[in-house]
Formats: structure tokens, sequence, C-alpha cells
């Protein structure tokens, strides 16, 4: 086959794969991720010349990291002028990559590729694109699954990048690199044959960087052991790829099944939970992370931590999985959840008082509770029922939260008093709310706990048909 029958081959292959991702997307607006290398202006090229045949709407999207200095400015101004020639809507900018990662505490590197995406997404919301292409290829693959590995990585990280992952919920905007199958070299073959001519980028060659060493040195070397080494690699990712989704399909079923979802947190039974292989209990971790926080994931060994935790910890206990996210033991479950929020959100509908609250009673009457959004009000009851209590007239009662050495004399134990916190303790209340649910209390005596959205009444004031003109109903009223 000549060069000119290959070319026009690899050049079909090229269209096709973009066709494939193009034909599976909502809309018909895609920003193209360029960087001035030679693998996204080939992918810039392809689409600046099929546009019109696939009618669709290309916008260039390229950013200068500030790393580079001039050398960078030089690089942005290529990519818009090749975005002119080539009849493409061209969007620049330009950030402080270093300052922000001083400032932020943070690697370089890590910052670079976040405001890349942040400004990716931006832009696709700003033109309502259903995507953003990025010209990755297998070589870059085969990187990424050697990087992850040295790193320690587990199935999710040696399934290396995704063809097409979803980048941002609402609106729905996905990340595809259509040219992930195909070669640096096919790519490179492309460019010398339409003329494509990439500035250079001397940071391609500073051995400092993870990725460089591995380009120039590791791959290299690996290959006197397997020519085909790049082929094996990539071959091992999509296999991880395929067990990775497969074990990610079943927590999401598992969590779906079992999981109790909040805005801030995500509450797990542990007994269903230790029944799952090590693997499922390993990814139902991860899912529950990343369904609060998706970057960063945790490492193997917290989870492992968090998973030993789970299975001996007794009480309650405290264990971080990330920077923001956290594991919390209760008694029968555990809690995956931010660092941002009050405990008080997994009850935001049970009644809670602020601690150290001390409110006098009056009753009848509707009270508003100081610094809460709760109204408590009591009225006279003629019928004996749930969520009552006998109060006569000439006690003063306080709504208060618990005290220590506060006793209660529950019901069915013959008025005989236990220790409060060993109630609450055997009712399995969290340790975090114990201080804040509501007491109605006499002096030192304990009336009623309020627990589960249900009143605990104590012996001696348990409503009964004989005392029915001192019983009172309580009731709950959430205020906005």
């Amino acid at each position: 086959m000549s060069d000119r029958n290959s070319l026009d081959t690899l050049e079909n292959e090229l269209k096709r794969a973009v066709e494939r991702q193009l034909h599976s997307l909502a809309g018909n607006r895609v920003v193209l991720a360029v960087s001035g290398g030679n693998d996204s202006l080939v992918l810039m090229h392809l689409c600046g010349r099929w546009r019109e045949h696939w009618q669709t709407e290309f916008t260039v999207a390229t950013l200068d990291h500030g790393i580079r200095g001039q050398e960078g400015e030089r690089d942005l101004d290529h990519v818009i002028q090749l975005a002119d020639e080539w009849g493409l809507t061209c969007v620049a900018r330009s950030v402080d990559a270093k300052g922000m990662a001083a400032r932020a505490k943070k690697n370089v590197e890590e910052m670079a590729r976040k405001l890349r995406y942040e400004f990716l997404v931006d832009i696709a919301k700003e033109i309502n694109a259903a995507a953003i292409f990025a010209a990755h290829h297998k070589n870059d693959q085969v990187e990424t699954v050697l990087a992850q590995l040295i790193r320690g990585s587990g199935i999710h990280g040696l399934s290396g990048m995704r063809e097409k992952r979803t980048i941002h919920e609402r609106p729905l905007i996905h990340l595809i690199r259509p040219f992930l199958p195909f070669t640096r070299q096919q790519l490179l073959a492309y460019a010398a044959h339409y003329g494509i001519k990439p500035r250079p980028d001397e940071t391609n060659q500073d051995l400092r960087y993870t990725r460089n060493r591995l380009r120039h040195h590791t791959i290299p070397h690996m290959k006197e052991f397997n020519p085909q080494i790049e082929t094996a690699i990539f071959r091992t990712a999509a296999i991880a790829a395929e067990t990775a989704d497969y074990l990610l399909s079943q927590a999401a079923d598992f969590i779906g099944q079992h999981g109790i979802s909040k805005k801030h947190s995500l509450q797990i039974p542990r007994q269903p939970f230790l029944a799952q292989h090590r693997a499922m209990q390993r990814e139902i971790l991860r899912l529950a992370h990343r369904r609060l926080q998706e970057h960063p994931s945790p490492y193997h060994p917290t989870l492992s931590i968090a998973l030993e935790r789970i299975q001996t910890g007794k009480g309650e206990k405290l264990q971080p999985l990330s920077r923001n996210v956290q594991l919390r033991l209760g008694y029968e479950s555990f809690f995956v959840e931010r660092l941002d929020f009050r405990h008080e959100v997994l009850w935001d509908d049970h009644a809670l008082l602020p601690e150290h609250c001390q409110l006098a009673l009056v009753f009848p009457g509707w009270q508003r509770i100081p610094h809460s959004h709760w109204a408590i009000e009591f009225t006279h009851s003629s019928r004996v029922g749930g969520g009552q209590i006998v109060l006569p007239h000439h006690l003063e009662l306080t709504l208060r939260t618990r005290q220590k050495g506060d006793h209660f004399a529950p019901h069915g134990m013959q008025g005989k008093r236990k220790s409060l916190k060993r109630w609450l303790i055997d009712r399995k209340v969290p340790r975090s709310l114990r201080y804040k649910l509501p007491l109605i209390a006499h002096e030192d005596e304990i009336l009623a706990v309020y627990w589960e959205k249900q009143w605990w009444v104590s012996e001696p004031h348990q409503p009964t048909i004989g005392n029915a003109k001192n019983t009172y109903r309580i009731a709950w009223h959430p205020l906005k």
C-alpha cells in the first residue's frame, strides 16, 4: 500500500472515530481542548476540515498556564492564528498556575490540570456544548497507566483514561477522547502530511516530570523485554476498565437499595455492607466518597483502614477518607460525610435543641425555641394516646438539653431510675446528638425525652384515664 493510501486510510479511521462520538451526543456544539502541541492541532485540523459535513459547531479553547512565560504566550497566539485559518472560533485565556499553586499549597501540575478543566467546562457551559474533545492518544494512555501503577493505584487507576466520561452533571457535559485508540506516530504522520507544525515545548524534555521520565526512559527500556509493551499495557487498561465498570454498577445497586442519601452525607447499614465481598466493600466506600466529592479520591491504604474500622469498631469513631470527607461509625450504620456540615443535617426533620438550652415552659401554649427553627406547643387532650404527658399545673417545667448526672425513670421499670446517659446508649442515640435532644424537666427530674420523633415519658407522668384533666398533647412546629 502506498504512503498516500495509508494516509487516506488513517484519515478515514480518525474521521470515523470522531463521527462515532458525535453521533452519541444530544447537541451539535463541541469544545476542542487545544494546547498547541501536535496531537491537539491534528484534532483541530480534522474537525475544521469536516465541520460542515458533520454539521457541528466546534469552538477551540486554549489556555496559557503562565508556566512558560513568553513561550506560552506564543503558543496561545499560534493556536488563535491556526483556528482562524481553519475557520474555527477560538477562545483563549491566560492564568497564573504557579502563583495559584503556591497560594493553595498545591503541586503546580495538579493546579494546572484543575485550572485547565475548569476553563474547558466554563466554555462548554457558555456555549451550551454537549462535550469537550481532547486529543489524548494510546501512548498517553500507556504513560497514565504506568504512572498510576507507580503510585500503587487500584483497578480504577489501572483503567487509565476513559474514552468518554461525564465531566459535569448539570448541565450534562462529557469529556471525550476520540483519538485514544491511535498512536502518537499515527498523529505525527497525519500532521506531516498536512504540513501541521506544532510549536516546540521544552517542558516535554524536562525529566523532573514523571510522565517525561516514563516516555523517554522507562518505556524504551521496557521494550527490551517486550517490543509490544505499549499494546500490552493498553490491553490491560481495557480489561481493568471493564472490571471496574462492573464493580461500580454493583456498588451503585447496593447503595440504591440500602443507602440513605442526604445532601452532604450517605448512611449505610453495617450488616448488609459486611455481607459483601471485600472488593465490593471497597468499591461501595469509593462510590459513596465520589458522590460527595470526586477529587481527591481516597488512597488504598486509607480505604483499608476504614474497612477495618467498620469491621471491628465499637461505638462511634471518626476516620478521614480524604481532605473534606470522613467516615463516622454509628451503632448499626456508618456515615460517609463531608466535613463542612453539621451532623444535624442527617436529622434535619427531627427536633433538636441548641446545646445548653434552658427554656421555661408555658402550658397550655405555643412557644418559639430561641436559636432554633422549632416551636413547641402544649394543648389539653381528653384522650389518652401517643405524644401525651401528664403535667400537674403546679409544676415549673423547663425544656432543656442533657446535663451530667441526669437520671430517667422510663416506662416499664416500675418507677426505677437509670442514668440518662445509659438510656441514650441503650437507645443507640448517636453521640453527636446526645446533648441536643429535647428534655422536659422539673428541677432535677426528667419527665420526658424526645427521640426518633416520639416522646419517651417517665413512669410517673404516663397518661391514664384517671388523670385526663392534666394530660397534654405535645406538638412540634418547624419554622421557616
